[in-house]
């Protein structure tokens, strides 16, 4: 008797653990489309895919944390992001010193990049494709202001690119602490890769497109063939770089580094 009860118990124990397997999937499950949900929306709200730059752009990245925060309340926690919006102020505060100049020229430089960006402007039913094409455009037409910027207003474009990456960069921060984050970069569309900082040649992008086809529709991730999650390159170093002056800004090569991953297709 005393055996029996044992197995039923064991049994019991094991069934109680599986189901709780199962909710921890599904719930992971949402949070890989929550998060796709705030990438996709921080793609199509970029102030780089408008007929003009909106400025300031910080206002545009305004509602990231708190969508971050609904599909994973630990982040809350994540200064990176809870931090974002007074980052992206000081880093909006350096354009200050060249508005002068930029109201001058940035209306016509960002007409000129836009027409020669025309062939990223493609429209689809498609919201996989739709991402895709705005990707797209920010790929071609964020290089093309900062270049003309530096060249007309000293270093002004490079305060602009300073500012437009605050959210990516913290993103990949809390990525290094967030599996599920890292999970929703699966299948990203190609064009977004360099945003993403995701090296995407490796990828077989096609395999994965239903899933962010699918993007506002959670399913469990379990239906999905297991990817390895090793092809997502993640920055390893969290240091806090130094201030930098602006002749220091004139010679900087990360940034021509960082650019030329934005190469628009011929």
């Amino acid at each position: 008797m005393l055996f029996k009860a044992a197995v039923f118990f064991l049994l019991l124990s094991v069934s109680i653990a599986a189901e709780e397997t199962s909710a921890g999937n599904v719930s992971d499950s949402r949070k890989v489309y929550c998060f796709r949900t705030c990438f996709a929306n921080l793609v199509l709200t970029s102030p780089f895919t408008e007929g003009n730059l909106v400025e300031p752009m910080c206002p545009v990245f305004a509602f990231l944390p708190a969508c971050l925060y609904k599909c994973d309340r630990r982040l809350m926690q994540d200064f990176t992001i809870s931090n974002l919006d007074a980052r992206c102020k000081l880093r909006e505060s350096r354009i200050r010193l060249h508005r002068p100049c930029m109201d001058r020229l940035l209306p016509d430089i960002f007409k000129s990049c836009s027409k020669s960006c025309q062939q990223e402007t493609e429209k689809s039913d498609s919201i996989y494709e739709e991402i895709n094409a705005h990707c797209r455009k920010i790929n071609c037409r964020l290089p093309c202001v900062v270049t003309e910027l530096n060249k007309r207003c000293k270093v002004a474009g490079n305060h602009v690119y300073g500012t437009y990456a605050v959210p990516f960069l913290s993103m990949m921060t809390a990525m290094e602490q967030n599996a599920n984050m890292r999970q929703a970069l699966i299948g990203l569309p190609k064009h977004c890769g360099p945003l993403f900082n995701v090296d995407s040649s490796g990828e077989d992008l096609a395999a994965m497109k239903i899933d962010w086809e699918d993007w506002k529709k959670p399913r469990n991730f379990q239906e999905v063939a297991p990817r390895d999650t090793t092809t997502v390159p993640i920055p390893t170093s969290t240091k806090k770089p130094k201030e930098r002056d602006e002749e220091d800004f004139e010679q900087d090569e990360e940034l021509e580094d960082i650019l030329s991953e934005f190469e628009p297709d011929e």
